[in-house]
């Protein structure tokens, strides 16, 4: 298969004026990675006496990992995401989290997910379309993926919502606005002793605005897990009445609604947000090979015929699995795992102590010249079966890894397989002359500006 080069933001030279460098990471946190990330596992910088380290090496990615008890959830992550995520299966800590993630393993087993993906191939089938109707025109893809996976979790977590004044669209510019404002990078972070003067919320430009917005998201998920739950509502064919019903192997305990309400939203953000922006990158990276286009919609073809794209249909789409891998690992959608050093430890030959914070650099790793051969071309073999034991299981980690790992992983996976092949039925794209989109980050890391595409009818 052809090997196809997007263009990687260089970031900052490893040369830059720390106040020049500062301002470029406050505008796009990803200019923090110089080409030095790309080429050393470890990067370690201080400020006073706090260790800030980035790994990019598999073997202590995975000690990492595997040790919540010494590498525990970042104190600046919980910022961003504990005002709107609450107490879910993201942000809580381990003595919480366990009992949580016992209970809602099983709406995320095999059967479980296997009966929702009509829901994937409807939504999908229904981007494709609205697609196919701007044929001849260059669009921002961006908004129709957002859109199909947010029907996917309209469908199976908000169920029922049309009945208590539910409103699409006000519901994904709340969950942009929470991250365009307290979801993202400020100064706060950057220098620390600042919080010793003023709060946070005086560093954020809008942050009011994105207060609102999560007491408006927070509001309907709360109305929405009344609703079930007063109606006794526990159809296992959607994801919420899966996480109503579920119980705790150990314990028998079922989540509470707060828990309920915490991980309404943490699916919401995570599950929706995250395969929006696997499935616009991806887009992207097909878009420069129209022979790689018709490949998928062959496979297609030859798997499903015309026949909606089924669980066991997704099972056989082989090139399909390795593109969308390919390009998460190009473009992660969370670019970043950061941790907070619990107690003073010793990671690979580096001690560390208590208050350290250690971040594992997805982006880099997953472009690093030690770890890949030509990382930064798009070649989707890497991907194709039987790959998986050429390469170290934590040198990859779209959806990061150990006792924590996504558990919507295969969720996602799923979703953005049966969505690409609708879409391949009916389109194909093509990239606009010169367009390079710069990777933002932002909790998640978006295409800036939005991602314009050509679109052909197929």
């Amino acid at each position: 298969m052809e090997a196809l080069t997007p263009a990687i933001p260089a970031g900052l030279p490893d040369n830059t004026r720390p106040i020049r460098r500062m301002f470029g990471i406050l505008q796009n946190p990803m200019a923090m990675y110089s080409p030095t990330y790309f080429r050393q596992p470890v990067v370690t910088a201080r400020a006073g006496t706090k260790l800030f380290a980035q790994i990019m090496d598999p073997e202590l990615a995975q000690q990492i990992l595997q040790d919540q008890e010494t590498f525990g959830r970042s104190e600046y992550a919980e910022r961003f995401l504990r005002p709107a995520l609450g107490n879910g299966l993201l942000t809580a800590e381990k003595d919480d989290w366990r009992p949580q993630r016992r209970a809602a393993s099983p709406a995320f087993r095999a059967q479980a997910l296997n009966s929702l993906v009509p829901t994937f191939t409807t939504a999908g089938r229904e981007m494709a379309a609205r697609l196919a109707r701007s044929a001849g025109s260059t669009i921002d893809v961006a908004p129709e993926t957002t859109l199909a996976t947010f029907d996917v979790i309209a469908r199976t977590l908000l169920h029922g919502g049309s009945r208590i004044g539910y409103q699409q669209d006000r519901f994904a510019d709340d969950i942009t606005l929470f991250m365009s404002t307290i979801g993202r990078l400020s100064v706060h972070e950057l220098f620390p002793f600042l919080g010793k003067i003023l709060p946070r919320r005086f560093f954020i430009p809008g942050y009011a605005k994105g207060q609102a917005a999560i007491g408006r998201l927070r509001g309907f998920a709360e109305e929405i897990v009344k609703t079930r739950l007063e109606a006794d509502e526990t159809d296992e064919t959607d994801l919420m009445g899966l996480l109503i019903s579920a119980e705790d192997p150990e314990t028998g305990n079922r989540l509470s609604p707060s828990e309920l309400v915490d991980n309404a939203l943490t699916f919401v953000g995570a599950g929706h947000e995250t395969t929006a922006v696997a499935l616009s990158w991806t887009f992207y990276l097909i878009g420069h090979s129209k022979s790689l286009q018709d490949e998928l919609a062959a496979e297609v073809a030859a798997v499903a015929g015309d026949e909606p794209v089924t669980a066991e249909h997704i099972a056989q789409l082989h090139l399909h699995e390795a593109v969308l891998k390919e390009s998460m690992r190009l473009f992660p959608p969370v670019p970043i795992i950061p941790r907070s050093v619990t107690r003073d430890a010793k990671l690979g030959s580096m001690h560390v102590k208590a208050k350290d914070h250690i971040s594992i650099g997805v982006y880099p790793m997953h472009r690093h010249e030690l770890l890949w051969e030509e990382p930064d071309s798009f070649m989707p073999d890497r991907f194709a079966q039987g790959t998986d034991k050429e390469r170290h299981r934590y040198q990859y980690l779209p959806f990061g890894g150990g006792p924590r790992v996504c558990i919507g992983m295969r969720f996602a996976l799923m979703e953005g397989i049966a969505m690409m092949a609708e879409t391949m039925r009916q389109v194909r794209f093509s990239v606009p002359q010169g367009f390079v989109p710069e990777p933002y980050l932002a909790i998640t890391m978006r295409p800036k500006g939005g991602m314009p595409l050509k679109v052909e009818r197929r």
